[in-house]
C-alpha cells in the first residue's frame, strides 16, 4: 500500500501537472482539481471493493489470488503511457482499478505473511516487513522523480508496471510449484 501512496500522492500530480506544461490543461488549478478527482476515484475503488476482497482472499488460492492481484494492476499502468488527457473518463476508470488492484495486492501479501509465518516470530517478521517496506518507498520516491526528471512523467508509473509484471511471473511459477499451497486454519 504504501508503493501506492507514493505512486498516487506524488507521481500522479506531477503527471496530472505535465499537461498544464503541454497546453492540455488549462491552469494548474484545473490541475489540482483534476488530480483531488483521481485520487477520489482511487478510494472509492478501495472503499467499495474493501469487504469483497476481504471475503475473495478468503476463498480464493493464493495461488490465483497473487498473481491475479500484481496481473491486473500492470496493464493498468502501462495504460498511463497512451492518455492523453488526464480528465478523461479513461483515466477516472483506470485509477479506480488501481484502487481496487492495489487493496488486493496488499491483502494477498499479508495473507501469505499470516499464514506462512510461525506465530513465535510473526510480530517481528511483520515489523521488517514494515520497516523495508519504508525502505522501499524511499528509494521509489528518489529514483521515481529522477526517472520523472530524466525520461518522463510517466516513467514511475512504467517501473512500477515492469515490477508488477516480474511479481506476476514469479507468483505464476511460484503457484504452479505448489509453493502457495498453504492451508487456511494455519492462522493460530
Amino acid at each position: 500500500m504504501r508503493l501506492g501512496y507514493v505512486l498516487t500522492s506524488i507521481f500522479l500530480l506531477l503527471w496530472v501537472t505535465s499537461f498544464v506544461e503541454s497546453g492540455v490543461l488549462q491552469s494548474k488549478a484545473e490541475a489540482t482539481e483534476v488530480f483531488g478527482e483521481l485520487v477520489s476515484y482511487d478510494y472509492l475503488g478501495t472503499f467499495l471493493a474493501l469487504p469483497i476482497l476481504f471475503y475473495l482472499i478468503e476463498i480464493v488460492p493464493l495461488s490465483i489470488f497473487i498473481p491475479l492481484a500484481f496481473g491486473l494492476r500492470a496493464p493498468l499502468l502501462f495504460a498511463m503511457m497512451f492518455i492523453e488527457n488526464p480528465a478523461s473518463m479513461a483515466v477516472r476508470v483506470i485509477w479506480f482499478c488501481i484502487g481496487i488492484v492495489t487493496l488486493m495486492e496488499f491483502l494477498a501479501i499479508c495473507q501469505l505473511y499470516l499464514l506462512t509465518i510461525p506465530k513465535d516470530v510473526r510480530g517481528t517478521m511483520l515489523g521488517c516487513f514494515a520497516f523495508f517496506g519504508e525502505i522501499g518507498s524511499l528509494i521509489f520516491t528518489y529514483s521515481g522523480g529522477k526517472l520523472h526528471d530524466v525520461v518522463g512523467p510517466v516513467s514511475p508509473f512504467v517501473v512500477v508496471a515492469i515490477s508488477d509484471l516480474a511479481f506476476f511471473l514469479l507468483s505464476v511459477t511460484l503457484g504452479c510449484l505448489g509453493y502457495f499451497a498453504i492451508k487456511k486454519n494455519k492462522l493460530l
